[in-house]
Formats: structure tokens, sequence, C-alpha cells
């Protein structure tokens, strides 16, 4: 008995919404199995002309790794000095727009006499809704730079796992397809290893 229209689409909803349930509960897993898989195929090659020269796969995975990780470093560390010279030249920074505000208040009250603009009422306030938006940003900030270390580590585990045995996945791959797919699956694996290289390297 073949199914209607409906029931095909009800199905296929049921199906798809099932599926998102399960990557929103899970997605502290699956998305740094995704991310690993990314990295895993873009570390491919570099790992490949590696072992051509180093023996041990888990010495040539790491090398990749490092080849890869030290390049970041070096580029964070130079914004994050960079970051610290800006917070350190805050205060006068600070300072000199206090004393440009004071100034500009006092303009306006001898032109203004009857306004009589009061300047610490004016910072007072300006602190509360101004100052207050990047004390939490920064606080939100740290809180999602500790859940961004953690999920960076699961990536490193998983791209280090998916090298290591990257050729167990690919004979099982292989094996789940029939000779006559086989040819066209890996025509289509290669595409698709080509472009998630390219687009890594292009990021």
């Amino acid at each position: 008995m073949k199914m209607s229209y409906l029931q095909k689409l009800s199905y296929t909803l049921i199906c798809l919404i099932a599926i998102g349930y399960l990557l929103y509960i899970g997605s502290t897993i699956i998305i740094p199995i995704v991310f690993a898989m990314l990295v895993s195929v873009f570390l491919n090659p570099i790992d490949n002309k590696l072992r051509s020269f180093v023996k041990l796969k888990w010495l040539s995975i790491l090398l990749s790794f490092l080849l890869i990780i030290i390049p970041i470093v070096l580029t964070t560390t130079l914004f994050s000095f960079q970051l610290i010279n800006i917070v350190e030249s805050l205060p006068s920074i600070s300072n000199s727009i206090y004393d440009g505000f004071a100034k500009l208040v006092s303009k306006l009250n001898s032109v203004f006499p009857f306004f009589n603009f009061n300047i610490d009422s004016l910072i007072q306030r300006s602190e509360d809704s101004d100052l207050s938006g990047p004390v939490k940003v920064l606080g939100q900030g740290l809180i999602s730079t500790t859940t961004l270390i953690g999920s960076l580590g699961l990536v490193l585990i998983y791209t280090y796992l998916f090298l290591y045995y990257k050729e167990s996945f690919k004979k099982f791959m292989m094996y789940a397809f029939s000779k006559e797919d086989r040819s066209g699956l890996i025509e289509t694996l290669e595409k698709i290893k080509d472009t998630i290289q390219a687009y890594i390297g292009g990021l």
C-alpha cells in the first residue's frame, strides 16, 4: 500500500523535527565533532606530507597541529598586546573626555544660564547608561571564552582521533557501499575534501 503525499510530508516533517531536537540537545557534542571533521580534512594534506618524513602517526599529527596553531597563537598574542595597551590608556582617555565635557558644559551655562547644567549629574547618568553596558559585555565575554576553550579542547581531541584513524574510517565508508558505487563515492569525497580545504584555507 503506497503512502499518500500528506503521509510522506508528515513523516518527513516529524523526522526533521526529531533530528533538529537531537541536534539541539546534543549540540555540545555534535558541533565539536562537525568542526573536528572540517579541521581534520584541512589538516589531512599536511599530515600526509609529514608522514613521508615522520613515520610515527601521532608525531606527524602533533606536528600538523603545531604548524597551524603557532601562527594563530602569534597573531592572538599580538592582538592581546594591542588590547592591553588600549585598556591601559583608557583612564587617560576618560579624563580627557571629562575635561572636554566640563568645558563644553561651562560654555553652555555661560550662553544659556537659565538651563544651569550640572556636570556631575550628567556624567553620573552617562556612566550608569553607557559604562554598564561594556562591563556586562566583558562579563558575558569571559563566560563565552570559558565555553569556547572547552569546545576547542573537544575539537582538538576529535580531530586527532579522526586523523589517527582516518584509514579505518575510509575503509568503513568504502565497504558500506557496493563495488559499483565505490568509484562514484571516491570522486564525491575528493570533491568534498577539496571544497572544505579551499574554504578553510581561505578563512
